[in-house]
């Protein structure tokens, strides 16, 4: 069976803005939350909260949501979340591909 998730690093060299992921772990980890703040939809989520869903640590997290936030793929909402430390977090938001 053929997965379904999207590759976002498919781009042809033409329209890369930034360099892509160097492991292919890497690569997968920014589809998986990619993918994560596309379900989330406008509500977005905040680095902890996709941490928390994908069953990984934030410190995996946050590399991934910089390099999509490089390519222009996810961008900072102006809300902000309290963390489980009692700060407050950035809300990301997959950004809507233009057709």
């Amino acid at each position: 069976m053929r997965s379904t998730t999207r590759n976002l690093f498919d781009d042809t060299p033409e329209k890369r803005t930034h360099h892509a992921p160097k492991l292919n772990s890497d690569a997968l980890r920014c589809n998986q939350v990619f993918e994560q703040l596309t379900q989330e939809g406008d509500n977005g989520a905040s680095a902890d909260e996709v941490a928390s869903v994908l069953q990984l640590s934030r410190g995996q997290v946050g590399p991934a949501l910089s390099e999509l936030h490089d390519w222009g793929k996810v961008r900072k909402s102006e809300a902000r979340r309290q963390t489980p430390s009692g700060g407050f977090a950035t809300v990301w938001i997959a950004v809507k591909e233009k057709h």
